[in-house]
């Protein structure tokens, strides 16, 4: 203990004493000087004997003083670890603040349109209706109440795009679906027989939807008409197979004259006579006709009655022929095609 509280002592005497130490041994006689170490030897001994006279003396005290030191030790380290993690903490709420501040413009804003989207609930309720009433006339057929609806809704979208711009992109993707599926239902009423009436009504109701090109949707209506036209031909050579010959090609002449014919008028009547739909139109006709053609090579060396084979040719004349009221005349076509069987049979006649 006197080891420990030693070092405390010597350590507290300043430099300025000794010094002034210095200077009075310095200016005393030199014979005092010789006694100078003795001196300071027994001034040493009376200094340790009153260290161990205070230290018996205040013992406890010195004990407790030393625990509590101790004890200041550890508890200022501790609040040192805990300043540091408060800083660390402190480092990391300040973070938080700033994007917390950063980010208050959107909160606002969501709250904003949220607010929005509660003064407008009941228009946000009929745009969730819309969907199934479209889907419901749709399979009513009720195109024209579809559309009217299809209207409303784009109307809405574009009226509050700014102030509810999710509104769009939660709606318009189903509404966008419906409106496809029954362009896609129109499309295909198409491939089935439809009258002039109604094959203008459903031009008229593609185009109101307006997803498909003006080019498109010629494309898509010769298309779909020619499905048609090839499921009336198919069923009917199925319902010929017993038939001679000469009726099979000639109810299949027929059944291609009418069903091309109507078909032409109805494009014509939906798209108007025009330069620019000369191309599809014709594009198919050649396409129907060589077809036409094939058949023909096929059934005409099995007719053998001239008086048949010169009633088919007739037929397929007036069939050139009479494309011609609708600008489609092929008589060019059909004439060398059939000159050309009448030599081959005229040689085989010479040749018997």
């Amino acid at each position: 203990m006197l080891q420990t509280i030693s070092p405390n002592f010597q350590e507290e005497n300043n430099s300025q004493e000794l010094e002034q130490f210095i200077r009075q041994a310095t200016s005393q006689p030199f014979q005092e000087l010789i006694k100078l170490p003795q001196k300071l030897d027994t001034e040493i001994l009376q200094i340790e004997k009153n260290q161990e006279q205070f230290v018996f003396t205040n013992y406890q005290r010195i004990i407790k003083n030393f625990s509590s030191v101790k004890e200041i030790k550890n508890q200022l380290g501790k609040i040192h670890t805990n300043l540091s993690k408060s800083q660390t903490q402190i480092t990391q709420l300040t973070s938080n603040l700033k994007e917390f501040s950063t980010n208050i413009p959107e909160y606002l804003q969501n709250q904003e349109q949220s607010q929005k989207s509660l003064d407008k609930h009941t228009q946000i309720l009929q745009l969730l209706e819309i969907k199934q009433l479209m889907e419901t006339c749709l399979k009513n057929e009720s195109y024209d109440d579809c559309l009217r609806l299809t209207q409303f809704s784009k109307k809405f979208f574009k009226k509050n795009k700014k102030s509810l711009p999710w509104i769009q992109d939660m709606f318009s993707n189903d509404i966008s679906q419906v409106t496809k599926d029954m362009q896609n239902q129109l499309l295909n009423k198409l491939s089935k027989p439809v009258q002039l009436p109604k094959a203008l009504y459903i031009v008229s109701t593609l185009k109101k939807i307006g997803h498909l090109s003006q080019i498109d949707l010629k494309a898509l209506f010769v298309s779909k008409r020619n499905e048609w036209l090839n499921d009336s031909l198919n069923s009917q050579l199925k319902s010929l197979v017993d038939l001679r010959e000469y009726d099979r090609i000639s109810k299949y002449t027929d059944t291609l004259r009418s069903g091309m014919f109507e078909i032409i008028t109805q494009f014509n009547s939906a798209f108007g006579i025009q330069p620019s739909n000369y191309e599809i139109l014709h594009d198919w006709i050649y396409h129907r006709i060589s077809i036409w053609m094939s058949q023909l090579e096929i059934s005409i060396p099995k007719i053998s009655n001239d008086s048949l084979l010169k009633s088919l040719f007739e037929q397929c004349l007036n069939f050139a022929a009479s494309h011609a009221r609708i600008g489609t005349d092929f008589s060019g076509i059909i004439i060398p095609f059939l000159n050309s069987f009448s030599k081959e049979n005229f040689r085989f006649e010479i040749k018997n």
